[in-house]
């Protein structure tokens, strides 16, 4: 047996619903603005940079990175130059690793 409805309990009901639609893509679009300025890119660097955290021995390892992968690219870069051999690629890379090896262990030795 079906229940029994009225025409205006069904129009109270569907008017609840509209409300509550309403509501609800209210709370979309908020949550949407939300989440576009969470993830600007400013944002994203602060966030980053303060979950980093950088000390002062932490700088000077990043420091040494920086200079042994900085190192080790242009002594790569003087080795190969632009080149299409297979050969002379896989030299500069080697070449690129070993200074960069190097500079590593030179820097960490000073600290």
């Amino acid at each position: 047996m079906r229940p029994n409805y009225s025409i205006d309990d069904l129009n109270i009901d569907i008017k609840l619903l509209e409300l509550r639609q309403g509501q609800e893509w209210d709370e979309l679009k908020d949550q949407i603005q939300l989440t576009k300025e969470s993830l600007k890119p400013m944002r994203l660097i602060k966030k980053g940079l303060g979950e980093f955290n950088i000390k002062s021995s932490g700088s000077k390892d990043i420091l040494s990175t920086v200079l042994s992968i900085g190192a080790g690219y242009l002594s790569s870069k003087l080795v190969v130059g632009k080149t299409q051999s297979t050969f002379k690629r896989f030299l500069g890379s080697m070449v690129q690793l070993a200074v960069a090896n190097f500079v590593t262990k030179k820097t960490a030795v000073d600290h």
